[in-house]
C-alpha cells in the first residue's frame, strides 16, 4: 500500500510545481519583483505587528496594575473612615446611654455628640431589640422604628458593626449612609445605636485617594444605587455610568471622551462596595504611538519600494527593452546589426546577453543567405523539371497521335487514342498540381472543374460540350496531391468513357459530381445519364479502364462500386482527413 502513495504524491507533488512555474513564466519582470518585495516584506510585517502586541499587552498590564493601586489605596482610606465610625459607635454602646438616662439627657447628649463630631455624623439613634427609637438626637424627627433599615437588620443578624446603603436621610433629609452598632446584653442583641454619616465624610476619603485626573470613585450599596465621588470637586456632577466588573478583576471602559478607561471594584462591607475608574494614559498613549510608528513604516516602505521599483526599471527594464528592440530590427533587417550598440550602459549579465544574440543573429543571417540561395536553386531545378514533364508528356502524347494516325486497325487506333488521353489527363493533373511550385494543395472544386474542360477539349471528334452538360457539386475545399492525383486520374477516366460510349451521336444528357463525408471517410460520385458504362471492345472482359478505376482507388485506401442501371454510377469511399487549408 506504501509503494502505491508515494507515486501519488510525487505526481500531485509534480503537477502543484507545473502550475506554478505555469503561473510564474506567465508573470513579468515587475510582477516578479513585487512578487519578491511582498515575500521580503512579510517577515518585517510580522515582527512589527509580534512588537505592537507585545507593546499594547504591557501598557495593558501596567495600567491595569495602576488601577489596582489605585484602588487599594483608595480602599485603605475608606476602611480608616468606616474605623473610625466604627469606633464611635463602639463607644457610645459601651457607655449604654439608653439604660442609664432619661429620653431627655440621652437625646441631649446624642446632640452634643452629633455637635462635636463636626461634618462626621448627621444624626444619632439608639433603638431597641424590635427597631423602635429609644432616644434621637434630631427632635421632632417622624421615624419611630428602624426595624426595617438594612444596617439595623445586619447587626442585628452578625451582632457586629454594619453599613446599610446610600439613602436620603429621613431625619436629616440630606445623602447619608447608615451605620450600626449591636448594644449586647448578656450575649444577646439588645438594640443597636445607629449613625446617619454625612456623604461629604465619605467624600474626603474619596479625594485622599490621589486619583489621576479625570478618574472617579464610587460607593456602590446591595441594592445597587450608587455614591459618585469624583476626585476632582469641580467634576462632581459628574455620574457614575460604568458597568460593575467582578471583585478582584480590571474591566475595560472608555471615559466620557471615548478614551481607554479601566474599571475595578473590592469590597468594604457586606453593604457596600468600592468602585474606581481610572484613565488608561500608557495604554492611549502606547496606541497613539503605534498607530503614528505604522503610518511612518508604511511611508517609509512605499518610499523603499517605490525607489527599488524605479531602479529596477532603469537598471533592468528598460536595457531589456531596448535589447529585445534591437533585436526586432535585427531580425528585420537583412544586414547584421550591432545590438551591443543599443545597451551601452546596462549591467554585465545583459551585455553579455547583447553580445549572445549578436553572434547568433549574425549566425542566423549567414544560414538565412544560404538557405535562400539553396531555395533558389531549389526552385529553379523544380521549374526545369516540371517543364522537362511537362514537354515529355506532350511529346508521347503527339506520338501516340501520330501513331494512331498511321494505325489501319480500328481496334488498335482507339486503343491508342485511349493511351494519348490518358496521358494527357496525366499531363493536365501535372500542370494545376504544379503550377504553383509553393503549394501541395489545389481546390477540390476548381481542380475538377479544370479537368472537366480539359476533358471536353481532348476529345476533339466529339461534340460533346454541346450536347452533354458537366454539373459539379462539390465544395472549395482544399485536398492535398496525394489524393488529387489518384482522384483527378479517377475523373478523367470516368468522364472520358462516359463521353466516348455512354452517349452516342445524337444522344445528350447529364454527368454529374458530388462529395460528401462522414464519419472520418468521403465518398466522391460521378454519375451520369447515358446508356451505361461500358468498356471498349479490344479491352478484355473485365476492362482496363476499370482496373485502372480500382487501381487509383487503392493508392486512396478506399474502394469503387460501380452501378450500371439508368447510366452509370461510380462511388469511391476512401478514408479521409480533412486538410487544413495552406492556399491563397
Amino acid at each position: 500500500m506504501q509503494e502505491n502513495k508515494r507515486p501519488t504524491r510525487r505526481r500531485g507533488g509534480s503537477a502543484t510545481r507545473s502550475a506554478w512555474f505555469g503561473f510564474v513564466e506567465r508573470l513579468s519582470f515587475r510582477a516578479r519583483l513585487a512578487i519578491l518585495l511582498a515575500l521580503l516584506l512579510v517577515p518585517v510585517i510580522l515582527a512589527f505587528g509580534a512588537l505592537a502586541i507585545q507593546r499594547v499587552d504591557s501598557a495593558d498590564r501596567a495600567a491595569k496594575h495602576q488601577a489596582q493601586m489605585a484602588l487599594a489605596a483608595s480602599s485603605v482610606g475608606f476602611r480608616e473612615t468606616l474605623e473610625g465610625i466604627r469606633s464611635s459607635l463602639a463607644v457610645l454602646a459601651a457607655i449604654e446611654m439608653a439604660s442609664s438616662g432619661g429620653a431627655a439627657d440621652c437625646g441631649t447628649e446624642l446632640r452634643r455628640i452629633v455637635d462635636q463630631a463636626g461634618d462626621r455624623f448627621v444624626s444619632l439613634l439608639i433603638a431597641d431589640g424590635s427597631g423602635d427609637i429609644l432616644c434621637s438626637s434630631t427632635a421632632g424627627s417622624d421615624v419611630r422604628n428602624v426595624g426595617a433599615w438594612g444596617s439595623f437588620r445586619a447587626a442585628q443578624s452578625s451582632g457586629g458593626f454594619a453599613i446599610g446603603g446610600l439613602a436620603m436621610g429621613p431625619i436629616a433629609g440630606i445623602p447619608v449612609v447608615a451605620a450600626s452598632y449591636p448594644l449586647m446584653m448578656a450575649g444577646k442583641f439588645s438594640g443597636a445605636v445607629i449613625a446617619g454619616v454625612r456623604r461629604d465624610h465619605l467624600l474626603r476619603a474619596g479625594r485622599r485617594a490621589a486619583l489621576p485626573r479625570g478618574g472617579a470613585i464610587a460607593l456602590i450599596d446591595s441594592r445597587g444605587d450608587r455614591l459618585s465621588l469624583p476626585a476632582d470637586p469641580a467634576d462632581g456632577g459628574r455620574r457614575w455610568s460604568w458597568p460593575l466588573p467582578p471583585v478582584g478583576t480590571v474591566a475595560d471602559a472608555r471615559d466620557s471622551r471615548g478614551r481607554a478607561a479601566l474599571v475595578a471594584a473590592t469590597e468594604l462591607d457586606d453593604e457596600l462596595k468600592l468602585a474606581i475608574m481610572v484613565p488608561a494614559e500608557s495604554l492611549t498613549r502606547v496606541s497613539r504611538e503605534l498607530w503614528t510608528q505604522g503610518a511612518l513604516m508604511v511611508v517609509l516602505l512605499g518610499a523603499l519600494i517605490g525607489t527599488i521599483a524605479v531602479g529596477f526599471s532603469m537598471l533592468v527594464v528598460e536595457p531589456i527593452r531596448a535589447l529585445r528592440n534591437a533585436v526586432a530590427d535585427a531580425a528585420d533587417t537583412a544586414a547584421v546589426v550591432a545590438i551591443r550598440a543599443a545597451v551601452p550602459g546596462a549591467p554585465i549579465e545583459i551585455r553579455n546577453l547583447a553580445s549572445a544574440f549578436e553572434r547568433a543573429s549574425s549566425q542566423i543571417k549567414e544560414r538565412e543567405q544560404r538557405l535562400v540561395a539553396l531555395a533558389t536553386q531549389r526552385e529553379a531545378l523544380l521549374r526545369e523539371l516540371n517543364h522537362r514533364v511537362r514537354n515529355n508528356l506532350q511529346v508521347v502524347s503527339s506520338l501516340l497521335r501520330l501513331q494512331s494516325r498511321r494505325a489501319t486497325a480500328p481496334d488498335a487506333r482507339q486503343a491508342i487514342r485511349t493511351a494519348e488521353e490518358r496521358v494527357r489527363a496525366l499531363a493536365i493533373l501535372h500542370r494545376h498540381l504544379f503550377a504553383n511550385t509553393d503549394s501541395v494543395q489545389v481546390n477540390l472544386r476548381d481542380f475538377v472543374s479544370a479537368i472537366g474542360n480539359e476533358i471536353y477539349v481532348s476529345l476533339e471528334d466529339v461534340p460533346a460540350r454541346e450536347r452533354v452538360t458537366l454539373v459539379i457539386d462539390l465544395p472549395h475545399q482544399p485536398i492535398d496531391a496525394d489524393v488529387a492525383i489518384p482522384l483527378g486520374l479517377i475523373i478523367a477516366e470516368a468522364m472520358a468513357n462516359s463521353l466516348r460510349h455512354g452517349y452516342p451521336p445524337g444522344r445528350g444528357g447529364q454527368m454529374k459530381v458530388s462529395w460528401s463525408e462522414s464519419r472520418g471517410r468521403a465518398q466522391f460520385v460521378f454519375a451520369d445519364d447515358g446508356i451505361g458504362f461500358v468498356d471498349t471492345p479490344h479491352e478484355v472482359q473485365r476492362g482496363l479502364g476499370r482496373t485502372l478505376i480500382e487501381g487509383f482507388a487503392g493508392q486512396l485506401g478506399g474502394t469503387v462500386d460501380v452501378q450500371r442501371a439508368d447510366g452509370c454510377r461510380l462511388q469511391v469511399d476512401f478514408p479521409w482527413a480533412r486538410a487544413t487549408s495552406v492556399l491563397a
